[in-house]
C-alpha cells in the first residue's frame, strides 16, 4: 500500500515538473520569438530618424560649399537607407555637388548620377533640374575636349533646330509633358553650346546648320 502511495506521489511530481518545464519553454519562446519583433518595430523609427538626419547634415554641408563631405554623406545616407524617402533627391544634390567639384572626373561621375535619378526615379520632384544640370555638365565636358559629350551636345542641339521647324509648321498641336521635358533638356543644350570656346562649337554649330537645312518651314 505504501509503495503505491509512493508510486503515485512520484509519478505527480514528475508530471508537476513536466509542467514545470514547458511552461518555462513557452516563456523562453515567447522572449526569444516576441521581444525581438517588438524592440525591431520600436528601433525603426530611431532608424528612419536618424538617417534622414544624415541627409540633412549633407544638405548643410551643401549649403557651407563643402562638396566632398556633402557627397560622402549623401553616399553613406543611400547604403543604410535604400528605400529612404530622400534617396531620390539624394542623387540630384549628389550630382550637384560632384559638378561643383569641377574637376574632369567629378563631372563624369555627376553625370552617373543624374542618369541613374533620371532613369530609377523619372517622378522624382528634381527631375527637372537634374535634366538641366545633366546638360550644364555635358557643356562643359564638351568645352574640355570630351568628345561624348559634344557629341550629346550636337545630338540634342540639333533635335531642338528640328523640333522648332515642327512646330512651325504646326502651332496648334498640343506639347506633353513629355515634349516639355525634353524642351528644357535641349534648351540647357543650346545654352552648354554657346558656353563652349568657338574652335569647339563651330563645327557643331555648322552640323545644326545643315540639319536647319533639311527642314521646310
Amino acid at each position: 500500500m505504501r509503495n503505491g502511495k509512493r508510486m503515485g506521489a512520484t509519478g505527480t511530481t514528475k508530471r508537476a515538473r513536466r509542467a514545470g518545464v514547458a511552461a518555462a519553454a513557452l516563456l523562453v519562446a515567447a522572449a526569444l520569438g516576441g521581444a525581438p519583433s517588438s524592440s525591431a518595430a520600436a528601433s525603426a523609427p530611431l532608424l528612419q530618424q536618424e538617417t534622414d538626419t544624415q541627409y540633412e547634415r549633407a544638405r548643410a554641408a551643401l549649403n557651407r560649399a563643402e562638396y566632398a563631405r556633402a557627397v560622402e554623406l549623401l553616399r553613406s545616407y543611400r547604403q543604410e537607407a535604400r528605400n529612404g524617402r530622400y534617396v531620390p533627391e539624394s542623387l540630384y544634390w549628389e550630382g550637384f555637388a560632384l559638378s561643383r567639384m569641377e574637376g574632369t572626373r567629378d563631372l563624369r561621375q555627376a553625370l552617373d548620377v543624374l542618369r541613374r535619378q533620371l532613369d530609377e526615379y523619372p517622378q522624382a520632384p528634381t527631375t527637372a533640374d537634374a535634366r538641366a544640370l545633366l546638360a550644364r555638365v555635358h557643356g562643359e565636358l564638351a568645352r574640355r575636349g570630351d568628345s561624348e559629350s559634344a557629341r550629346w551636345v550636337y545630338e540634342n542641339t540639333a533635335e531642338s533646330t528640328r523640333d522648332r521647324g515642327r512646330e512651325g509648321a504646326d502651332r496648334e498641336e498640343q506639347e506633353t509633358a513629355r515634349e516639355a521635358r525634353r524642351d528644357e533638356e535641349k534648351l540647357a543644350a543650346l545654352q552648354a553650346l554657346m558656353n563652349m570656346d568657338s574652335e569647339r562649337a563651330v563645327p557643331i554649330l555648322e552640323r545644326v546648320v545643315r540639319n536647319l537645312s533639311l527642314i521646310h518651314i
